[in-house]
């Protein structure tokens, strides 16, 4: 089983409303410790919560991939230009920063009329 793997399963396991026991915890902590995955340990313990003795994820920390999604972006910039583009953004951060690191040049001196002024977006839904 790849880590990929191990993961997405330790992770549907500790997602259940019971959770895992304290010692089956354990047991999968060391197990990861003795096969170098260090990166999901921390992971791990980083979404963990505990109760009565068992050990769980709440839900709202289970997302194992970013929610990214296809959406259409209108974009005009300081010269007036208007440009319509298809692209992904993830709606877990920042939509304006995201359009803003793509669209925009970074070196707003050598490019005059460069600066995006307005966008909007939405999502395509595909």
């Amino acid at each position: 089983m790849g880590a990929t793997s191990l993961y997405s399963f330790i992770m549907l396991c500790l997602k259940d409303d019971d959770g895992i026991s304290e010692e089956a915890y354990d047991a999968i902590i060391e197990h990861l410790i003795s096969i170098n995955e260090p990166n999901i340990v921390i992971e791990i313990n980083s979404k963990v919560k505990t109760a009565n003795g068992r050990r769980y994820i709440p839900d709202d920390t289970t997302r194992a991939f970013p929610d990214v999604r296809s959406c259409e972006v209108w974009l005009e910039y300081e010269d007036g230009t208007e440009h319509t583009v298809d692209t992904f953004l993830n709606m877990d951060m920042s939509i304006e920063e995201q359009i803003r690191e793509t669209f925009e040049s970074p070196n707003l001196e050598v490019e005059e009329g460069s600066k995006l002024v307005n966008f909007k977006w939405k999502e395509l839904g595909i």
